[in-house]
C-alpha cells in the first residue's frame, strides 16, 4: 500500500515537474531573445549613424539619368533630368518631355567657386541666369537649391531616406527603437527596425514622422531596403510603403548606389477646426536611375561658359589691396625721409672758421 501511494504520488508530481521545467526553458528562452533584440537595437544605434555619414559624404564620380513618374489622387506626371556629380561639383538639368508635357525648365548647378541657376523657355533656346551666389567663409546652400533642384548630398542619399533622412531622425530626442530583429532573404541578413517618434506634429524643428519599421542592410552601410512610415501634421497624416527599392555596388566597395525605387501612399487631409470636407487618397512615386560610375568629368562642365555664358567679372581691387600701390607709397615714404634726414644734416653741419 504504502509502494503504491509513492508511485502515485512520484506519477502526479511527473507532469508538475514537466511543467515547470518548460516554464523555465520558454522564460529563458523569452529573457535570451530580449537580450538578443536589446543587443541587436544597440549594435543598430552604435554602427548605423556613423555608417550613414560615411555614405553621405562619399563623393562619386558619375554621370546619367534620374526618371521619375508620379501619381496624386486623380492627377499624374513624369520627368527626366540630367545628373552629374563629382567632388565639389552637382549638376541637376531637367530634359525635355517627349509628349510634349510643360515641365521646369531649371538647372541648378554648384562648383568649387559658386552657385547658379539657369533657365529657358525650350529645349534648343538659350539658357538664362535666373540665380548666382559665389561661395564665401559662411557660405550655406539656398533651401531652393536644396528642395526644388535636389543639390546637396550626393545622389547614394535617397537610400538613406525613409520619409525622412535617417541621421536627421535617430538625433530626435523622441526617437525610440521599439524592436529589432534579424531577418535572412536570399543568402543576406537584414535587420528590421520598428521605432517610435511620436510626438507634438508643431515641435520645432518640424519632424512629420511619427513611427515606421525599416529594412536594413549592415553590409551595405545600414542603407534602407524597405520601409514602412507614419507621418503627421496639422492637417494631414499619411502612411508611405516603400517594398521596391533596388541598388548595385558602386565601385568603391560597400557604397551601394540607387536603381530603382517606388513607393505609395495613402493620405487623409482633413482640416484641424473641421470645417473643411476630410479628403482620403493614393499618390505613388517611382524612381530610376541610370548612373554610370565611375565617369571623368572636367570642373569646366560645371562652371558657365559650358552653358553659353561667361565667367563672372571679377570686381575690380580696391585700391589698397593693390601691391603696387604699396610699393609705390613705401619708395615715397623713403625719398620724403631721406629728404628730411638730408636737410637735418645740413642744418646740425657747424660753420667752418673764416
Amino acid at each position: 500500500m504504502k509502494l503504491f501511494t509513492v508511485r502515485r504520488w512520484e506519477t502526479a508530481r511527473r507532469p508538475f515537474f514537466c511543467s515547470f521545467v518548460l516554464l523555465f526553458v520558454v522564460m529563458g528562452g523569452a529573457d535570451l531573445q530580449a537580450q538578443d533584440a536589446n543587443a541587436l537595437a544597440r549594435r543598430f544605434l552604435d554602427e548605423a549613424p556613423p555608417c550613414w555619414e560615411l555614405l553621405k559624404d562619399q563623393q562619386f564620380q558619375l554621370r546619367g539619368k534620374i526618371r521619375a513618374a508620379w501619381t496624386w489622387g486623380k492627377t499624374s506626371g513624369h520627368a527626366e533630368t540630367d545628373i552629374k556629380e563629382k567632388s565639389g561639383n552637382q549638376l541637376r538639368s531637367p530634359q525635355p518631355l517627349p509628349d510634349g508635357q510643360e515641365n521646369d525648365n531649371t538647372a541648378y548647378v554648384v562648383n568649387a567657386d559658386y552657385i547658379f541657376s539657369l533657365k529657358r523657355k525650350a529645349q534648343n533656346a538659350l539658357w538664362v541666369l535666373s540665380d548666382f551666389q559665389k561661395k564665401g567663409k559662411d557660405f550655406r546652400l539656398p533651401t531652393r537649391f536644396q528642395e526644388e533642384g535636389g543639390i546637396g548630398y550626393g545622389v547614394q542619399t535617397v537610400l538613406l531616406n525613409c520619409g525622412a533622412f535617417l541621421p536627421d531622425l535617430v538625433r530626435q530626442p523622441s526617437f525610440r527603437v521599439v524592436r529589432a530583429a534579424v531577418e535572412n532573404r536570399e543568402g543576406a541578413e537584414f535587420i528590421r527596425v520598428d521605432y517610435d517618434n511620436t510626438h507634438p506634429v508643431n515641435q520645432k524643428p518640424i519632424q512629420s514622422v511619427q513611427s515606421g519599421t525599416m529594412l536594413l542592410d549592415p553590409a551595405r552601410c545600414w542603407c534602407v531596403r524597405e520601409f514602412e512610415v507614419h507621418t503627421g501634421a496639422l492637417n494631414d497624416e499619411s502612411v508611405t510603403r516603400s517594398d521596391v527599392i533596388e541598388i548595385r555596388d558602386s565601385s568603391v566597395a560597400h557604397f551601394p548606389l540607387p536603381v530603382h525605387i517606388a513607393s505609395t501612399t495613402k493620405h487623409r487631409q482633413f482640416s484641424p477646426d473641421g470645417k473643411a470636407k476630410e479628403e482620403v487618397f493614393t499618390s505613388t512615386g517611382d524612381m530610376r536611375y541610370d548612373l554610370e560610375e565611375p565617369y571623368p568629368l572636367a570642373d569646366a562642365e560645371f562652371r558657365l561658359p559650358a552653358f553659353g555664358l561667361p565667367e563672372p567679372a571679377e570686381p575690380p581691387q580696391p585700391l589698397w589691396q593693390r601691391w603696387y600701390v604699396w610699393a609705390i607709397t613705401a619708395g615715397l615714404a623713403c625719398l620724403a625721409a631721406a629728404a628730411v634726414c638730408s636737410q637735418f644734416l645740413r642744418r646740425k653741419k657747424p660753420k667752418s672758421d673764416s
